[in-house]
């Protein structure tokens, strides 16, 4: 034991012999030279015996500080326990009015454990699974941070960010994720200086604090590392698959989107691919989008033409999709999609990257045929038998074909497949150019589907993606900021546009100013407000169609119109022989007799009831609720009929026999009749009974909708 204290002394006075040769050196201040000779010292000790923490050198003064005194005291009297574990030792240096503060972690190995064992984790903090750890977290409120410091372990199924280390890991092959926001080793060293650093396909060991972040994210923030074991990955881990573990180099800015970032016409045979590449920083959802072929100059693709992309790609991961008749080893072995449909091109042929029914990106030119043995002229060749590759600076999908963003490699060049390289300084040109216009990538949707997107999103947290749709107002209930709702299905699904501007140009200002009954266009992110208000906030105006007709009462049409979707079901209950609750502008003819004290009723023959007008529809559905009371046989029908705006028939249904059964007039006695209208310019529903004898029913609903 003494010989060993004995050495480490001796290593401390070398290090006061090496210090003191260096006194001269007017190169380094003596603060700099003490500071880098502790660390070069003391940082990567295995601790297994006491320290030796100098308080002066070189007349430097140095106080100690240690994380955990019951294991490295402020002198350097190290207690070993059953697992090892890292202490944090802050030493504060002042020469003169300079002062430096340095951390240096010390690993205290266990008392059985010599240098080179197994690491326990729990030396570090509590050991949990990644699916504990996001239970826990998930329990913490927004921005919450655990008291307790938790071990995870796990394989890198992604790099988010390679310059911070910003990664997910997963323990059960993908079931659970945990996100590392941040990793540096034990020597302080943050992600992009480690030597060697780990990878898609490693397994690594690292502790923190969870945090809740923002109520929407459970992660660690800056991460410690413990260890890493290098891994080559297998088909559960799809970050990093056996036949494709490389990464390309990620430099600069995320990417706006998915783009294609590799061309392949082999010289013989059926060698073709097409590699679409993930710069976008988060894991992208594939089923929205899709390759679609244009042969020969054709504008819309043939029945090969369309291949649906599935699964889930990676930040920095390009996917490979090729011709399932591909003979070549290295496309049969690169991991990627067999397809017997898309990706069956020649040099002449355009192919775009749809995202919905969107043109996000595209190689040629659709409806021009350059020529089979031709081609598009790309620098020194042309898209014939030839492998092109996305430029490194390119960092958005295009929907107009541009040669400039692309670089020919020759002919049967496989050097490169399943790997991009991006550089991209985030500035996409604005518009393009006349000939070349960027596309701005929108997903048109409907009210239903935005506010089901809306729906799934976390409290207060908005899409990535931003959202197209179109509607006709029914309200506008801030006429200072536009906030409005909107339908496209006559007022079945309403979404929330909460603001409309144009530019920088506020609602007020719009010239015309949208109004009640006009049809808009908006784009914009779909937000949860709160979690309980899905909305898009500060909607750019696209399109505004101004109803025609308007007027500042009836801005849906002329006077007699009622907006169809301003109305689901017209009551009737309640309102008595005296008629006094049917709605304005609807003609009743029914019995005014003083039998009916609680519902409407049909007592003679072709008594009915006829809607207001409403805006023109070319289909019309139907629920009529009726109630049997006294019928005297089951001969007597309902009849409806859709009216043009001359109150002219288009359409008639009419029931079948009414049935005598559920006699009554209580809910549990209630008879529904769903029929459909359709014809072209339907303003008006008539609804009339056809009595063959005695007796009567009672009604208490209509309701149209689309």
């Amino acid at each position: 034991m003494y010989k060993k204290i004995l050495s480490i002394l001796i290593c401390v006075f070398a290090l006061f012999i090496i210090i003191g040769c260096n006194e001269n050196n007017e190169n380094k201040d003596v603060i700099e030279e003490v500071s880098e000779s502790l660390l070069s010292d003391v940082d990567k000790l295995k601790v297994t015996e006491n320290l030796v923490l100098p308080t002066k050198l070189e007349g430097v003064v140095i106080t100690w500080e240690s994380s955990n005194e019951e294991v490295v005291s402020t002198t350097g009297v190290v207690t070993r326990g059953e697992t090892d574990f890292y202490v944090t030792l802050k030493a504060t240096l002042k020469y003169e009015d300079k002062e430096k503060v340095l951390e240096i972690k010390v690993k205290v190995l266990a008392k059985e454990k010599e240098e080179g064992g197994e690491t326990n984790p729990s030396g570090y903090g509590t050991v949990v699974s990644c699916k504990e750890a996001n239970e826990i977290g998930s329990k913490l409120g927004a921005d919450e941070t655990s008291e307790t410091v938790y071990v995870v372990s796990g394989v890198i199924t992604e790099v988010v960010n390679d310059m911070f280390g910003n990664l997910y890991i997963t323990d059960d092959n993908g079931a659970n994720k945990f996100y590392l926001y941040g990793l540096f080793d034990l020597n302080n060293n943050r992600y992009d200086s480690m030597d060697p650093k780990p990878v898609v396909g490693d397994t690594v060991t690292a502790y923190g604090k969870i945090t809740n972040y923002k109520g929407n994210t459970v992660e660690i923030k800056n991460a410690t590392m413990v260890e890493f074991k290098k891994g080559e990955g297998n088909n559960n881990n799809p970050g990093g698959d056996v036949e494709n573990p490389e990464q390309g180099e990620f430099k600069g800015e995320f990417a706006t989107d998915l783009f294609i970032s590799e061309y392949y016409e082999g010289s013989k045979g059926n060698n073709k691919y097409l590699e679409i590449y993930n710069g976008t920083g988060k894991e992208v959802d594939l089923s929205s989008y899709k390759i679609v072929l244009f042969a020969n100059g054709a504008s819309e693709p043939n029945e090969y033409g369309v291949f649906q992309l599935s699964g889930k790609l990676s930040h920095n991961k390009a996917l490979v999709v090729y011709n399932s008749q591909a003979s070549v080893a290295e496309i049969l072995n690169c991991g990627g999609l067999s397809a017997a449909t898309g990706v069956s091109f020649n040099g002449n042929d355009a192919v775009g990257l749809y995202k919905g029914d969107v043109l996000i990106d595209i190689f040629g030119i659709i409806g021009n045929d350059p020529g089979k043995d031709v081609g598009w002229t790309v620098g020194s060749g042309t898209t014939c038998n030839s492998t092109i590759i996305r430029n490194s600076n390119v960092g958005y999908p295009n929907a107009k074909w541009d040669v400039n963003e692309w670089t020919y490699l020759g002919s049967d060049v496989v050097s490169n497949i399943g790997v991009h390289n991006m550089n991209f300084d985030g500035k996409v040109p604005e518009g393009g150019n006349e000939d070349n216009p960027i596309v701005d990538t929108v997903t048109k949707v409907t009210c239903k589907e935005a506010n089901e997107i809306g729906s799934k999103l976390e409290s207060d947290a908005e899409t990535e993606i931003v959202y197209e749709l179109t509607g006709v107002i029914l309200e506008i209930y801030n006429d200072q900021y536009g906030n409005m709702y909107i339908s496209d299905d006559n007022g079945l699904n309403k979404f929330n546009v909460y603001g409309v501007v144009d530019g920088e140009t506020k609602f007020t200002g719009l010239n015309p100013l949208p109004k009640v009954g006009d049809t808009i266009t908006v784009k914009g992110k779909i937000k949860n407000y709160k979690g309980t208000t899905v909305e898009i906030f500060n909607a750019q105006l696209v399109e505004l169609k101004v109803s025609e007709g308007g007027n500042e009462d009836n801005p849906g049409g002329n006077e007699e119109a009622l907006a169809f979707s301003s109305f689901s079901e017209s009551s009737f209950m309640t309102s008595g022989a005296n008629l006094k609750d049917v709605p304005e502008g609807w003609e009743i003819k029914v019995d005014k007799g003083s039998y009916a004290t609680k519902w409407q009723s049909f007592r003679k023959d072709k008594e009915y009831v006829k809607t207001k007008n409403f805006e023109a529809q070319s289909k019309v559905n139907v629920d009529f609720v009726w109630y049997l009371n006294n019928l005297a046989d089951g001969t007597s029908k309902i009849k409806f009929e859709a009216l043009d705006k001359d109150g002219n028939v288009i359409c008639t249904v009419t029931s079948d026999n009414l049935s005598l059964e559920a006699n009554g007039l209580g809910a549990e006695n209630a008879h529904t009749l769903s029929v459909s209208l359709e014809g072209e310019g339907i303003v008006s529903v008539k609804i009339s009974f056809e009595k063959s004898k005695g007796g009567n029913i009672a009604f208490s609903s209509v309701k149209l909708y689309n």
